[in-house]
């Protein structure tokens, strides 16, 4: 049967793979390519920024494997025990490894975020962050004391451990507890000062989404549409054309930003005990990149309105995580409080088109940003 941009995609397959020899009781699964001649392409959402950012389909599972056996070997880990695929869609392959030394979480890139300039400001802020008490997970070295180790053609980062779980947009007190943590993030990154042009992006300029939405649209116009989606599809086009032009007017704080701030990024430790709070961590910083600083604020109020029952919960909690948190702190300017509408939509179309959602699943969430958040009087 043929693909409809309106039909839902097809449910990946997973595969297993053979191992390395010298590598015992390792299990790595990913999902399956699929059938490559079909209309739907080669997976969905995180699956798609896989393929174009982080080279996954530039080498077979086999060929992993073996990066990250080889790769191992350039760290004092002690003798591995086990490499496990972390479960999910990721852009970066994560593995956690069991050594006779603990437990760590393992990333293997290849592509744009596997380039030296990328790699060196990366690191730098996220050694900046920690040295600013902003809690991540912290960069394990090589035994030459390099942060990353380059084997067959992919670079491979090792991190410590983090126990716990994401956090839960529709969890009001965990979506506050992720506007503190951007607030920290924030407050530190306003001092870093990356030294590599490879950070800076123009992720504003709507160049990118609206060659997506016309590739989508001729695929669309071949099933002969029903006027409704015709509609959808022209009012998803004008959304991103406005908010494009009120953020490129706007003047917006501009400095090292996360560049993925959603709650399955942030980690919330185990309870340590009945009157102790819970460690809270800000993980993947594989997009971090010189921008606007309210396009973080964006995603985590798209996770938000994503989990809220209805446009009138989503305006409350995004309201407490933008004005009591973060305008709490003395971080929100009033032209960022303008433009969090425009924000919330531009950032809502660039993370639907990369899922390959349809038309009416799009408007819809539109919708939702529109009453989402309101600025104050």
């Amino acid at each position: 049967m043929p693909w409809s941009p309106c039909s839902p995609p097809p449910t990946p397959a997973t595969e297993t793979v053979a191992l390395p020899a010298d590598v015992n009781d390792i299990g790595l699964q990913r999902p399956s390519r699929g059938d490559v001649g079909s209309g739907w392409p080669i997976g969905r959402g995180a699956t798609a920024r896989m393929r174009r950012t982080a080279g996954w389909y530039a080498m077979s599972s086999q060929k992993v494997a073996d990066i990250i056996a080889s790769a191992l070997r350039a760290y004092d880990l002690g003798d591995v025990r086990e490499i496990v695929a972390v479960p999910g869609e990721h852009a970066n392959r994560p593995h956690r490894v069991e050594t006779d030394v603990g437990r760590f979480f393992v990333k293997v890139l290849s592509g744009r975020l596997a380039a030296p300039a990328v790699l060196e400001t990366r690191h730098a802020f996220i050694q900046h962050l920690i040295e600013h008490r902003v809690a991540t997970p912290a960069i394990v070295p090589t035994r030459s004391g390099d942060t990353w180790a380059a084997a067959d053609g992919g670079v491979v980062e090792v991190y410590e451990w983090i126990d716990g779980a994401a956090l839960a947009p529709g969890d009001h007190c965990q979506a506050v507890d992720g506007g503190w943590l951007l607030l920290d993030l924030h407050s530190a990154a306003e001092s870093f000062r990356p030294s590599a042009p490879g950070a800076k992006r123009d992720w504003l300029t709507p160049d990118g989404d609206l060659a997506k939405l016309e590739r989508v649209e001729q695929q669309v116009r071949t099933y002969l549409p029903a006027p409704e989606v015709i509609e959808q599809m022209a009012y998803v086009r004008h959304c991103l054309t406005d908010s494009a032009r009120v953020l490129a007017e706007a003047d917006l704080k501009t400095h090292m930003i996360h560049g993925d701030f959603t709650c399955a990024n942030l980690l919330l430790g185990p309870k340590r005990g009945l009157f102790r709070s819970r460690h809270r961590h800000v993980t993947d910083f594989d997009f971090c990149h010189v921008g606007p600083r309210i396009l973080d604020l964006a995603v985590l109020g798209l996770d938000i309105a994503r989990a809220s029952p209805d446009p009138s919960a989503a305006e409350a909690r995004i309201s407490d995580v933008i004005d009591d948190v973060y305008g709490l702190g003395m971080m929100a300017q009033e032209s960022e409080v303008r433009a969090m509408d425009a924000a919330l939509r531009r950032v809502a179309i660039h993370q639907e088109l990369e899922r390959g959602s349809s038309f009416d699943r799009i408007a819809a969430l539109l919708e939702r940003c529109r009453a989402g958040y309101r600025f104050p009087d």
